[in-house]
């Protein structure tokens, strides 16, 4: 896995505060038994896809993780932690949905949250090549996702 401290993870923020809990997250998560990585997981997935819809400003820095745990096959719930690659891609249209709907006023206060939408789908763009590995994944549910993540994000990168 690539090396977690190589984030400023202070200075960026999850739904929840300062990002800098994310890296024991991250290793709790491939280095615990079952029990201990999913409760890590469910403390990670609501800080960075908050309430499964919406995404923070740490969401992009954690989906390079993500995805090289899932790859190693080091964790005990990586099928989980790439229904959270998943979600995550799904939910990276909320805040713009939101602003959309939102009265002329009060479209601006969306633009930084816009942003991190953004950021992540250009992540994924950048990983595209890593989920097209995974495609061939000996787990059904894992190959299953990146198929779905690499014809979305194909897509996404062909209409930019």
């Amino acid at each position: 896995m690539r090396d977690a401290s190589l984030v400023n993870w202070s200075s960026i923020h999850h739904a929840y505060g300062a990002a800098s809990d994310i890296p024991a997250l991250l290793e709790k998560v491939t280095k615990l038994q079952r029990e201990g990585a999913f409760e890590a997981f469910i403390d990670l997935r609501g800080k960075v896809c908050h309430q499964g819809v919406v995404i923070g400003e740490a969401t992009s820095y954690v989906l390079d993780y993500l995805i090289d745990i899932v790859r190693s096959g080091e964790s005990p719930i990586r099928v989980e932690l790439f229904k959270l690659v998943e979600n995550i891609s799904n939910a990276s249209t909320a805040w713009r949905s939101a602003a959309r709907n939102a009265s002329p006023e009060r479209r601006a206060n969306y633009s930084r949250r816009i942003s991190w939408e953004l950021a992540v789908e250009d992540k994924f763009v950048n990983i595209l090549s890593s989920l097209e590995l995974l495609t061939a994944d000996p787990n059904p549910e894992v190959r299953r996702i990146a198929e779905s993540l690499v014809v979305k994000h194909a897509d996404q990168s062909m209409s930019e």
